[in-house]
């Protein structure tokens, strides 16, 4: 993560942000030109992420099922996970690396293919899997179709800690 020094209008902010911005040092650490990411160097750091009105809607949701799917109520929690075991996942699977509705074509309801194969590579297979429950759960508004889908994947293959571990590193976007 990159660490840029800037001064920052803290009336630019919210109010309530006032706080913590004054007296502290502020750091850039944006990583994409859509959403602007500040580092506040005080009481062990926070980050501040503002964008456009909603361009974060899809991140808001995907924190609601971390917490709500998996129990991480901090990113501490989720990251005594990942200390704990990040190290049992495998990397025997070929991934597709964004599996998400959107990203499969069907053909009269029938699989077909996939697109947007630019984060493919080799990892472990909860990572596809765990995505593959999250877009039923952010494309159809429903988390109703998780277990058959565990089930259509096949049961015997899917370890549900291991999906509760790829919850805890995806949280800090490793994927």
């Amino acid at each position: 993560m990159n660490l840029t020094p800037i001064t920052s209008d803290i009336s630019l902010y919210h109010v309530k942000f006032h706080p913590l911005l004054s007296d502290a040092k502020l750091y850039d650490s944006s990583c994409s030109t859509q959403a602007k990411v500040i580092f506040i160097d005080k009481d062990g750091g926070y980050f501040l992420k503002s964008s456009p009105k909603g361009t974060l809607m899809r991140e808001a949701a995907l924190t609601r099922y971390f917490h709500d799917s998996f129990g991480y109520a901090s990113s501490e929690e989720a990251w005594a996970v990942v200390e704990k075991y990040a190290h049992f996942l495998k990397t025997d699977t070929l991934l597709h690396g964004d599996y998400c509705l959107p990203n499969i074509i069907l053909n009269d309801w029938k699989f077909s293919g996939f697109i947007d194969l630019d984060s493919g590579g080799v990892g472990d297979r909860h990572v596809d899997v765990f995505w593959g429950a999250f877009t039923l759960w952010f494309n159809l508004k429903t988390d109703k179709y998780r277990e058959r889908f565990l089930d259509a994947y096949g049961r015997d293959k899917v370890d549900k800690e291991m999906l509760r571990v790829v919850a805890a590193v995806e949280v800090f976007g490793w994927n």
